[in-house]
């Protein structure tokens, strides 16, 4: 009698824990999803761990400097340093906590990858649904761990990358991109004031991250002024984004003054009119990244950006006709899309292809799909 009460009692419990479960999924619907990013990251971090990065190339840069200035060196002045300072500092606070061990790059690494992701997923899902969000954060983990996947073999990476400054720069570019998004959805809160220190901190670790975010901005503030037809709307935009500006003029003078500007953006910044990097290598650097003023390269990207619109209205049209046409047609475009992508003899066709998808959130919710197959 006891045991068969003991087992009521049990079943008991286990259907209170049931509910208390899709309770919580209830009201947590992205719990799960969640869950799956967290989880997915710390199963490709066991599965390649400490199989990233390279000490003889840039890595040993991120790691000698933070432990520099924990000795009392005074950054761009004592140290060589290409960036901005945010990152280094923010290692060496790290390496004070905790130690000088490798062991406090890779969970950094690990840690920024992660937030990374969950940032995608907020953006993606209020653009485009919780699927297309998951994707996105599924896919930039891959990438975020593509030195050891079956992708290709690289050194570079997000947990241990050629500069934690550019993995920082990223996760506060989304963060920014997050509370824009929350701003103009018209979500509460002090969204557009945090997307402008975000701006600002980006600003801090890559100055390319940070310009983005201030484009990203200023688009928004103008577009919102001129739909309202208030020039008091703008000036209030601006006015809430000027904390993060503040940060930025505050930090970098404070730099300038220890340093000098002319030291400081010659002598230590690579991409500065006039200085070492760009004498040696910058007519090859350019050529690498396509930023030449060759007519047809620039008539390519013309052509990118006039089929990635046409795209995007074509499927929003055809999303908005029939539900089952749309769908056939995104996987058709799809499918020849990863077909043309795989002949490496039109490879850079390919390319222009693949970008005029990824400028859509469905475009990358297909790659994703595919893309996630093809890595496992």
């Amino acid at each position: 009698m006891q045991q068969a009460q003991q087992t009521a009692k049990d079943l008991d419990e286990g259907k209170v824990a049931k509910l208390q479960a899709l309770a919580l999924l209830h009201k947590w619907p992205d719990a799960a999803a969640r869950s799956v990013i967290v989880v997915t990251a710390l199963i490709l971090a066991g599965l390649t761990w400490a199989h990233w990065g390279n000490i003889q190339v840039d890595c040993g840069r991120e790691l000698y400097v933070p432990a520099e200035l924990l000795r009392g060196k005074l950054l761009y002045r004592d140290v060589w340093y290409p960036y901005g300072p945010l990152e280094p500092y923010t290692a060496a606070v790290l390496l004070g906590l905790f130690g000088k061990h490798l062991y406090v790059f890779y969970l950094f690494g690990l840690t920024l990858a992660t937030g990374c992701a969950l940032l995608l997923f907020d953006v993606g899902e209020m653009l485009a649904g919780r699927a297309v969000g998951l994707t996105a954060a599924i896919v930039i983990l891959l990438q975020g761990f593509v030195s050891s996947t079956f992708l290709y073999d690289s050194i570079f990476n997000y947990i241990f990358p050629y500069a934690y400054a550019a993995t920082l720069g990223l996760l506060l570019a989304l963060l920014c991109a997050f509370f824009a998004v929350r701003h103009v959805l018209g979500r509460t809160g002090r969204n557009l004031m945090l997307a402008g220190v975000a701006a600002g901190l980006a600003l801090l670790c890559k100055p390319e991250f940070g310009v983005s975010c201030y484009i990203m901005l200023a688009f928004m503030l103008l577009a919102d002024a001129m739909l309202r037809r208030s020039p008091r709307a703008l000036l209030r935009g601006i006015l809430q984004c000027a904390p993060g500006v503040a940060v930025c003029i505050v930090s970098y003078g404070w730099f300038f003054w220890k340093v000098t500007p002319g030291f400081i953006l010659h002598d230590n910044w690579n991409f500065s009119p006039g200085s070492y990097f760009m004498k040696t290598h910058g007519v090859r650097y350019a050529a690498a990244v396509g930023l030449r003023f060759v007519p047809i390269e620039l008539l390519l990207l013309v052509l990118d950006a006039s089929i990635a619109i046409l795209l995007w209205f074509g499927i929003a049209k055809f999303s908005a006709v029939n539900v089952r046409r749309f769908w056939s047609v995104c996987v058709a475009i799809s499918v020849f899309v990863i077909g043309v992508a795989a002949t490496r003899r039109y490879a850079p066709l390919a390319m222009h292809f693949v970008l005029a998808l990824l400028a859509y959130p469905r475009g990358m919710f297909f790659i994703g799909c595919m893309l996630f197959i093809y890595s496992l």
